[in-house]
């Protein structure tokens, strides 16, 4: 029987001109070596310090085909930054006119004697990889558009100046750095193991990593479920395509994939930390398939979940996704309006009962039946926003508790589909119950911190006065003033496409209000500052004085009631606050407790009608 595992010592030299070309198979991660990597093996080839002999091993799988491709199950990383750095050498020598030795690199080690790249890099990189790098010897790398191309830009950049510096060494003779290179290469040795099944490529590489560059959990589950999608006989390239596509996904929504899975994970088995996900995984599926590919399926659908939520423009839009929800508009603007106040919740764990929930009224829809058609969901959401919100961007709390609880909660609801799949009054009494345990539980993790929220009033201010707008977070901003607008003043929540946010004290204020612009930054996006107000009106009130804008404000018809008690304090002596009184002195020598200025006053008091609405009179 032929040996499975083929080991030799070969030199950098006879890797990089092996007759056949290598590829990057669809378990690999994507280039992620950085300078730190980078500057290691600068020095292994030419520090007089750390100069090395050997470079580790290469875990190859080889075909008996000569004409297809050997694939490279382990050393990716090194042999793309060495192509990297031969492209580097090849310039330094072409502008310093030793044309034919970096002509030579090129021939030998680049490509092959057809001009064909040696190294076939993944599908996303290969146009820019072959055009920059690959490429004829007078045409110099540019920086690409993708993170990934960025960084081999780096790469290139940081070999380039190596390479002029050895050159400077070595008086600007080409011929003479062009023979060390090569001197390098040939002595600098390797352990090449050359595979001939996919599967134990797959368990060696594995096995490789378990004890050197730890692989984060979601690459070590690409890779085994490429050896099971393999043995199904699932089309291997469909499945690299999809799983780029989900971490695609991931990413635009701002979640990591080793996050997601993770959340997606103890949504529905027993919680364990992030460095124990992988291991947990493989004691769960062992060597099923059915499972694997299933659990590839499921988190595919939720990362779908995932995309609908931080892409809801419309309840249209929501309604092809959730096409049996609430359709009335006092309950389908709610739906849209706490959705998109979660993306700005600090912590991300928040996600996991919302697309837990979600998942679960697809499946229902499927049936054409419906969760959060029938029950009060913009309540739910708006709870969970609050709740999240006080607890992440306000109170500053770490995430100890907060995760198990969101876990407990999605497992909950999971669990109560599992239970009475073919029920949907069972398991929607069910998911209602988890629910109102998880709000209202007398032990419950909510409840409990709840209570806490009320006695923390020094961390509350605190938490109030470091709260600012930012051009990202105007939603946020909006939804806050919009409720306080309807809760405190019993008004109507504005429409915000017609409505703008006004610094009152304007961006650009020294010359109407004597404030540099090295002052007044740091008070302008305070909470105090701001006005939520007619977007037509808001252009009239661009950088005037104190005096004209309230002129321009004092009964104006679009005002809100929120707006209206600004202008009532500022135009009484006795108000809480006056903006009149703003100076560049006074305004330096602020504090927001000690000695607060009418921002800071303000501030304070829209933090009081936060408090009411979301903390002493909000009905968890």
């Amino acid at each position: 029987m032929a040996k499975k595992v083929n080991s030799e010592t070969v030199s950098l030299w006879e890797i990089l001109g092996a007759p056949r070309p290598y590829s990057i198979p669809y378990n690999q991660r994507p280039y992620i070596w950085d300078q730190k990597n980078w500057e290691t093996l600068w020095n292994s080839f030419f520090s007089e310090n750390d100069k090395s002999t050997f470079l580790g091993s290469f875990i190859l799988l080889e075909d008996d085909d000569p004409t297809k491709d050997v694939q490279i199950f382990d050393g990716q990383q090194r042999i793309t930054t060495l192509t990297i750095l031969c492209k580097a050498f090849i310039d330094v020598l072409h502008e310093n006119g030793s044309i034919a030795n970096a002509q030579d690199i090129k021939a030998y080690l680049l490509t092959d004697h057809r001009s064909n790249p040696r190294l076939m890099v993944s599908k996303t990189l290969s146009k820019y990889f072959c055009e920059n790098i690959q490429t004829e010897i007078h045409i110099k790398p540019q920086q690409g558009s993708t993170d990934t191309e960025k960084k081999i830009f780096k790469a290139y950049q940081y070999f380039y100046e190596q390479v002029e510096e050895l050159l400077n060494i070595n008086s600007k003779q080409g011929i003479d750095i062009y023979e060390l290179f090569k001197k390098r290469l040939s002595s600098l040795e390797v352990v090449k193991l050359t595979i001939s099944d996919i599967i134990l490529g797959i368990e060696i590489f594995e096995s490789v990593n378990a004890t050197g560059k730890k692989l984060e959990a979601d690459e070590l589950a690409k890779n085994i479920l490429i050896k099971h999608a393999n043995l199904m006989d699932y089309d291997v390239e469909k499945f690299d395509l999809e799983w780029t596509e989900i971490k695609d996904r991931l990413k635009v929504a701002g979640f990591s994939f080793v996050d997601f899975m993770h959340y997606f994970w103890i949504s529905k088995y027993p919680y364990v930390g992030k460095n124990q996900l992988f291991r947990s995984m493989k004691d769960k599926f062992q060597g099923d398939s059915d499972k694997w590919l299933t659990f590839f399926s499921s988190l595919k659908s939720s990362s779908i979940t995932v995309e609908n939520i931080f892409s809801l423009y419309s309840f249209e839009n929501f309604k092809l996704h959730y096409p049996k929800a609430n359709s009335n508009p006092k309950y389908s603007s709610k739906y849209l309006r706490y959705l998109q106040c979660l993306r700005f919740i600090k912590n991300k764990s928040w996600i996991i009962p919302i697309f837990t929930i979600l998942d679960y009224e697809a499946k229902l829809n499927q049936k054409n039946e419906t969760f959060i058609g029938k029950n009060k969901f913009h309540e739910i959401i708006k709870k969970h926003f609050v709740f999240s919100f006080l607890h992440f961007n306000i109170f500053s709390l770490p995430t100890r508790d907060f995760t198990p609880a969101m876990y407990k909660l999605a497992k909950n609801i999971n669990k109560a589909y599992f239970d009475h799949p073919q029920d949907v009054i069972k398991s929607n009494k069910e998911v209602n119950k988890y629910l109102q345990l998880h709000f209202c539980g007398k032990d419950g993790y909510v409840n409990k911190a709840v209570k806490q929220f009320e006695l923390m009033e020094d961390e509350f201010i605190e938490g109030i006065h470091k709260l600012k707008h930012k051009d990202d977070n105007k939603f946020l901003i909006h939804t806050l003033y919009g409720e306080i607008e309807e809760a405190i003043f019993g008004g109507s929540f504005h429409n915000i496409s017609s409505h703008s946010i006004e610094h009152y004290m304007p961006q650009e204020s020294m010359e109407s209000w004597g404030i540099p612009k090295s002052l007044s930054k740091h008070h302008e996006n305070r909470l105090g500052n701001i006005l939520i107000i007619n977007a037509d009106l808001n252009g009239k009130l661009q950088n005037k004085s104190h005096k004209d804008k309230m002129e321009i404000l004092s009964g104006h018809p679009s005002n809100s009631n929120f707006v209206n008690e600004f202008i009532e304090y500022n135009e009484s002596e006795t108000g809480p606050y006056n903006f009149g009184k703003i100076t560049e002195d006074n305004l330096k020598s602020s504090h927001p407790i000690e000695n607060p200025s009418e921002i800071d006053k303000r501030t304070e008091r829209i933090g009081s009608y936060i408090k009411k609405m979301y903390i002493e009179e909000m009905k968890y």
